[in-house]
């Protein structure tokens, strides 16, 4: 993002000419008279990880999509879980104690984790299908063969779900639901 963002601010017309050099432990960025130097941390510093065992993962359809579909059901309060969507099993839930909402998935996921949606929609494209496993309070997603992303989770302790079936399951008179 910080690169993205210095490069496209950059003086651009036919002709312009960027140059992009790498001095020490900065980029240095060259358009005109324009210099950008960003700094950088040397490889040394990030630490080695290992993939973790992908005979665990189960598969995910579009699971940012889904969670997108339930973030208007979501509390504001970045640290509260009812900020984050909830998958258990086969259901995907999201709720502010005001509102609440819940997905039936196609298929058990073997997961239960909480989440924020916006977090995940920033690293998993919408419309991806992935795979996902749990280790503990992470959230373990593999977009690709090649990738593996590592998500905290909330502490789910304390979340409703169980309220939210009783509730959907009771008759409302003004009660929606929606099919594909």
């Amino acid at each position: 993002d910080l690169f993205y963002g210095s490069v496209s601010k950059l003086p651009s017309k036919m002709g312009s000419q960027v140059t992009v050099e790498n001095e020490g432990n900065q980029v240095v960025v060259k358009s005109g008279r324009t210099v950008i130097k960003i700094p950088m941390m040397g490889w040394e510093t990030f630490p080695e990880f290992d993939f973790y065992d992908s005979s665990e993962f189960r598969e995910f359809t579009n699971i940012t999509g889904k969670s997108n579909k339930l973030k208007w059901a979501t509390s504001n309060i970045n640290s509260d879980p009812k900020s984050c969507v909830y998958v258990r099993g086969n259901k995907m839930y999201a709720t502010n104690n005001f509102k609440a909402a819940r997905i039936i998935l196609d298929a058990d996921t073997g997961v239960t984790a909480l989440y924020p949606p916006l977090t995940l929609s920033r690293v998993v494209p919408f419309g991806a299908d992935v795979r996902v496993s749990k280790e503990h309070n992470h959230l373990i997603i593999a977009p690709d063969d090649y990738s593996q992303l590592l998500m905290q989770l909330m502490d789910d302790s304390s979340y409703p779900a169980n309220n939210i079936d009783k509730m959907m399951e009771e008759p409302y008179q003004y009660k929606s639901s929606f099919a594909k």
